[in-house]
């Protein structure tokens, strides 16, 4: 929802909003494959890749584009990442869940008051919703998840991930030519 509000409000056509994009798509590919087992062995993974997704696209915008950046929402993710991170270490799973709801509870809240105070005039409904159809065409796509599935049931060895990683690049290009 970040990026499509984000490239709603910012030119959809700037290489920097093309790489948070790009860079949107691959955290929430690593978190699907990470999602079967995200409160066993492969917590870290989910909350490792939530946790850089939600810090690189503000990261991103202040390096490059500080007109276009949220302090408070960097600062939100930042806060959140936290429990996010030690949610992911622990082993107990009552304490991960704690965890884990914190994280979200400061994540959403925060980030969507400072969110909507900064932002909510700039951005064009209309925009929105194209940008939430195709960031949707893009990471629900049948091959990137079937490909993601057969990851996630592997060992993540090298063929297997190359083969994944073959299929995740051809996906965009792909859901494109049949649009």
């Amino acid at each position: 929802m970040t990026t499509a509000a984000v490239t709603s409000r910012l030119p959809p056509d700037s290489l920097l909003i093309q790489v948070m994009a790009f860079i949107t798509m691959t955290g929430a590919v690593v978190m699907a494959i990470a999602a079967a087992q995200g409160f066993g062995r492969r917590s870290l993974l989910f909350a490792g890749a939530y946790v850089a997704l939600q810090i690189t696209r503000p990261l991103l915008l202040l390096v490059f584009r500080p007109q276009w950046a949220s302090i408070p929402y960097l600062l939100s993710v930042a806060v959140s990442g936290v429990p996010w991170i030690v949610g992911g270490l622990v082993n107990d799973d009552g304490l991960h869940t704690r965890l884990w709801t914190l994280a979200l509870a400061i994540g959403y809240s925060w980030s969507t008051v400072s969110w909507l105070r900064d932002n909510v005039a700039m951005i064009a409904g209309e925009h929105l919703a194209e940008r939430l159809q195709q960031f949707l065409s893009i990471t629900l796509g049948a091959t990137i998840f079937v490909s993601a599935s057969a990851l996630s049931d592997s060992e993540l060895d090298f063929p297997h991930a190359a083969g994944f990683g073959l299929a995740f690049v051809a996906s965009p290009t792909l859901t494109l030519t049949c649009s």
